[in-house]
């Protein structure tokens, strides 16, 4: 995984993996009086601070493009296109279309994944088409895309 860190449209800088995002981010983003960020600190906490700062990240290859179009598609409007789903409280119940138990798969909106208590399957947007529709992930990628991905 290669992640390209940009300030303001301009490329700045690319990092391979946590740890050195996690330098990067310590080098560049927290300032004298912020303090240290402790070891073991969340990623996603250091990578919120320094987009709150002005700083882009985008990630190269499938995982990047993966997330990247998890961002803008709903995975909530997917399920519902695909299988019956109730709103109750704040998720979507629906049976689970991989072990086909009535009522035991739940669609969070706030944390975009879709899940079965059953099974345990734990899916995103682009996890759930390729799944539940047997397609690769280029193919997947283009099926979302065209249907949900607002241009």
């Amino acid at each position: 995984m290669k992640i390209r860190i940009y300030r303001y449209g301009n490329y700045i800088n690319s990092v391979t993996n946590d740890e050195q995002l996690h330098k990067w981010i310590m080098d560049n983003v927290y300032y004298p009086v912020d303090g240290a960020i402790p070891a073991g600190t969340d990623y996603g906490y250091c990578r919120s601070i320094a987009e709150a700062r002005g700083y882009e990240f985008r990630e190269d290859g499938e995982i990047g493009a993966a997330r990247e179009l998890c961002r803008h598609a709903r995975i909530e409007e997917i399920v519902c296109d695909t299988l019956p789903a109730e709103f109750r409280g704040k998720n979507y119940i629906c049976d689970c279309p991989f072990c086909g138990k009535k009522n035991v798969a739940y669609t969070s909106p706030k944390y975009q994944i879709f899940g079965c208590f059953r099974c345990g399957a734990r899916e995103n947007a682009v996890s759930f088409v390729m799944r539940t529709r047997q397609l690769d992930f280029p193919m997947a990628k283009r099926w979302i895309e065209k249907r949900y991905v607002k241009q």
